[in-house]
C-alpha cells in the first residue's frame, strides 16, 4: 500500500512538472488568478469554513451566513456539528499507533493545509468537496481503519452511516430531478428551432431564484440562493452536455447574431411553454 502511495505521488509530480515546463504553471493558474482584491477575504473565509467540514461526513457547510438572525442559528448549529465531529475524530485518532493510519492523516492535513492556501492566493474557487476530496479521502480511510482496529462503532452502524450518507448527498444534488428534466427538454427544444446550432451562451437577464425554507414548528421562514438551482447554472449545464465546444461569454456581446443563445431566450421560451400547459 505504502509502495502504491509513493508511485502515484511520483507520478503526480511528473505531471505537474510536465504541467509548469509546458505552460509556464502547475495547473494553468496564472490564467485563472483572481485579482479582486474585494473578494480576497471573503474567499479566504469561505476556504476557511470549507475546510472546517473535512471531518464531516454527512454534509458540507459552503459558508457561515450571518445576515439574519435565523441564518445565524442555523450556521452555528451546523458548524457546532463539524467541530463535535472533529472532536470524536480526533478522539478516535489520538491514541492510534498504526504507522500508516499516522501517514494518511499527515498526507490529509498537508494537502488540506495547502489547498488552503493556494485555494486562498488564486481565488479561483472556494474550498468545495471536489477541491477537497484528497484530503477528505486519506482523513476518512484513517479514520475507518482505526474505528475497525479499535471496534468503537460495530459494522452495522457504519454501514447505516455510509447510507445516510449516501442518501443525504444523492438527494441534495438532484435535489428535484423534474425540474431539470423539465429545463433540458425546453432548451433542447429552442436549440433545435435554432437556424444553426448555438456556439455562444450569455445571461444576459442575471435572474436569481433564492429557495425558502419553512423553519418545522415555527411560522418562520428564510430564503437561501442555492448556486446549483440558479436559471443561468442550470442552462450552462444544459447547453455543454448537448454542445460541449459551447462558450460562455462573461461580458455582452457587441454583436447580436444567431450564434449567440441567450437567458432571456430562454427564460422566455420557458415561460411559454408553462403558460401553454
Amino acid at each position: 500500500m505504502f509502495s502504491t502511495i509513493v508511485s502515484i505521488g511520483f507520478f503526480l509530480f511528473l505531471y505537474l512538472l510536465f504541467n509548469y515546463f509546458t505552460i509556464g504553471s502547475f495547473a494553468s493558474e496564472n490564467n485563472r488568478i483572481n485579482d479582486e482584491t474585494d473578494s480576497f477575504w471573503l474567499d479566504t473565509y469561505i476556504d476557511f469554513i470549507g475546510l472546517i467540514n473535512l471531518s464531516n461526513p454527512f454534509f458540507y457547510l459552503k459558508t457561515f451566513d450571518y445576515s439574519s438572525k435565523i441564518k445565524l442559528i442555523v450556521s452555528i448549529i451546523l458548524i457546532s456539528i463539524d467541530i463535535i465531529f472533529w472532536y470524536f475524530s480526533i478522539r478516535i485518532l489520538k491514541n492510534n499507533k498504526n504507522i500508516f493510519v499516522k501517514f494518511l492523516v499527515v498526507v490529509a492535513i498537508l494537502n488540506g493545509i495547502i489547498t488552503f492556501f493556494s485555494a486562498m492566493a488564486q481565488g479561483i474557487e472556494p474550498l468545495g468537496i471536489r477541491l477537497l476530496f484528497n484530503s477528505s479521502y486519506f482523513f476518512c480511510f484513517a479514520l475507518l481503519i482505526s474505528i475497525r482496529e479499535n471496534n468503537f462503532i460495530s459494522d452495522k452502524c457504519l454501514y447505516v452511516i455510509c447510507f445516510i450518507s449516501l442518501l443525504y448527498n444523492t438527494c441534495f444534488i438532484v435535489k428535484i430531478p423534474t425540474n431539470f428534466i423539465f429545463y433540458k427538454n425546453a432548451v433542447e427544444h429552442l436549440v433545435k428551432n435554432k437556424k444553426e446550432l448555438p456556439v455562444y451562451y450569455y445571461d444576459d437577464e442575471k435572474k436569481i431564484v433564492p429557495t425558502e425554507y419553512q423553519i418545522p414548528f415555527t411560522n418562520k421562514s428564510f430564503n437561501y440562493i442555492h448556486e446549483n438551482k440558479q436559471p443561468d447554472y442550470i442552462y450552462k449545464s444544459i447547453l455543454r452536455l448537448n454542445n460541449p465546444s459551447i462558450e460562455f461569454l462573461d461580458k455582452k456581446p457587441k454583436e447580436n447574431t444567431h450564434l449567440i443563445i441567450y437567458s432571456s431566450e430562454i427564460n422566455h421560451f420557458i415561460e411559454n411553454k408553462k403558460s401553454a400547459n
